[in-house]
């Protein structure tokens, strides 16, 4: 099955610098927002006023003053700027900052804005951002206004110590004046967002991407006003993949043991976030993650409900399971599509290397988290126990490969011991260990694996035992193993660089290669068991 790419341009990153700050002064401004709402928003009220209010419905030239959070300077403030409407749609006004206007902005970005937000996104040309978030996520709340258009207001944003602002909802626009006061804030008392057009292009790609991921907040809050911010991030990463500028897959895969279910506000928190619910869409359908932000509860708690109304058997810790291999794996074309992406190719994710056996090795692995270890191969048959004080929480998966190719998928029974042996119908390539801390809660666990091979060799390798023929060879090559007692063993063609041409798993003490398609030059065969290895040459000579 082929995979859709999408084309990355890695200089512009979405939500960029910010996202690698433990915090910003937005991100505090938006988090306050947020707290002052659900202290002080008289829902009751808000509905009174909004029926007895008259809609705006703002005409191109209207003129306002919004307030808005000043970040130029430093600690930020309110201010009061002036805006004109430069553009209506459908379901849109667009407005500039008057000092903006013909500075960092005119009306051919207005005009491209207004097309993006009503008419095409970079993947569809069926539908504009605002349908497009509708459709996938819910319908956009109308709190106090009585006016279903949004109001996308871009000024000059500005940046702070390396972070570029680029746009944010704010939840003191969906309370009262009066009540935002209480909180020492404002209120335009509408549905609004705030976009930039200043320092970063506001026509640009990545900003158009995340407006996308911006009015997904809105329509978040919504439905849900103390959702947990993972998820809430989590579909506005997914907004901008489904409009198609996803952001870049970057510090996650170097560093996969990181809590899927905690927000750090680190650029990898982003990422695993959008990887999450880019997986559960596109294994149980985008219908899913519009119920999820409809539903009152929250974090994993709402997952679990919403995948139990739709008689999904799978709960959240086993699509987390999932989730973990696939992040690995990427694989559309094994067991189903179960373990891989349609709409991504994934980068490979780090993994810690084990080269000889036996090894004994302690790790530190956070909840909701998975860290992937590739094991050596040579061994007949290998044993995995992993020590762990949270034994009921964690799990292990194992994948096998054969030249790069993946084979069988095998987890563990609870008991978190996994035993496996060499195959018999294919050459192992690659084995490699996931381990998984299913718990969802913020805390991390110690655990120490112990990787050997039970099995006691039977017979020793006698350096006189290997015999070689013909040498040189043409097209083929016979290597003789003379053993006392039949044992199973490795037997690796390398070339002078080291590379693997072949490698067998056998007992067979006579063994015929094809070497037709070799190139001419020096070969090394190396006979291991998991006790001792021999090494002979042969040169290819035509």
């Amino acid at each position: 099955m082929k995979k859709s790419i999408l084309l990355i341009l890695s200089l512009i990153l979405i939500i960029n610098i910010q996202a690698q700050q433990k915090k910003t002064p937005l991100q505090e401004h938006i988090n306050a927002g947020k707290e002052a709402y659900n202290k002080f928003a008289d829902k009751k009220n808000h509905e009174i006023i909004k029926n007895n209010k008259t809609s705006k419905s703002y005409i191109i030239g209207d003129t306002e003053i919004f307030w808005k959070w000043d970040f130029t300077d430093m600690p930020p403030a309110w201010v009061q700027e002036p805006a004109t409407c430069r553009a209506v749609g459908d379901n849109s006004y667009v407005f500039v900052a008057d000092n903006q206007w013909n500075n960092n902005m005119n009306q051919i970005d207005v005009d491209e804005v207004l097309f993006r937000l009503e008419e095409e996104t970079l993947n569809s040309s069926e539908y504009g951002i605002i349908e497009m978030d509708t459709t996938y996520f819910g319908l956009i709340p109308d709190e106090l206004d009585n006016d279903p258009k949004v109001i996308f207001f871009f000024s000059a944003l500005g940046s702070y110590n390396g972070t570029v602002f680029d746009g944010y909802f704010s939840a003191y626009n969906q309370m009262t004046e009066v009540e935002a006061q209480m909180e020492g804030a404002h209120s335009n008392e509408c549905e609004m967002l705030y976009m930039s057009c200043d320092p970063v292009n506001p026509t640009a790609a990545s900003t158009l991407s995340v407006l996308s991921h911006e009015l997904q907040h809105l329509i978040h809050w919504g439905y849900d006003p103390d959702e947990d911010t993972w998820v809430d991030e989590g579909c506005a990463e997914l907004a901008m993949v489904i409009y198609g500028y996803p952001d870049p897959i970057i510090y996650f895969p170097s560093n996969p043991n990181n809590n899927l279910i905690v927000w750090d506000q680190q650029f990898s928190d982003y990422v695993q976030t959008m990887l999450f619910f880019t997986y559960l869409s596109e294994q149980y359908g985008v219908e899913i993650i519009k119920e999820i932000v409809a539903n009152p509860e929250n974090s994993v708690t709402g997952i679990n409900t919403v995948l139990s109304n739709n008689g999904i058997a799978e709960s959240f810790t086993d699509i987390f399971n999932n989730w973990t291999i696939a992040n690995f794996l990427d694989d559309t074309d094994f067991d189903n599509g179960k373990y891989g992406y349609e709409i991504f190719n994934l980068p490979n994710f780090s993994y810690n290397t084990y080269s000889n056996l036996p090894t004994d090795t302690s790790r530190n692995i956070y909840d909701c988290s998975a860290i992937y270890h590739n094991l050596p191969l040579d061994f007949e048959e290998i044993e995995i126990k992993v020590s762990t004080d949270d034994t009921g929480n964690s799990i292990l998966h194992l994948l096998a490969y054969e030249d790069g190719t993946i084979k069988e998928i095998f987890t563990d029974d609870g008991d978190l011991i996994m035993n496996f042996t060499q195959p018999d119908l294919y050459s192992l390539s690659d084995l490699i260990l996931v381990t998984a801390n299913q718990r969802t809660s913020n805390d991390s666990t110690d655990f120490s694996i112990n990787i050997f091979d039970p099995t006691v060799d039977i017979n020793e390798l006698e350096d006189n035992s290997i015999n070689i023929c013909p040498n040189p060879v043409n097209d083929f090559v016979t290597i003789s193993i003379k053993l006392e007692n039949p044992i199973k063993f490795f037997v690796e063609i390398t070339d002078l660089n080291g590379k693997i041409i072949k490698r067998i798993y056998t007992d067979r003490q006579i063994i015929s290669i094809n070497t037709s398609t070799y190139s001419n030059g020096l070969y090394f065969v190396k006979i291991k068991t998991n006790k001792k290895t021999i090494v002979r040459k042969f040169i290819v000579e035509r």
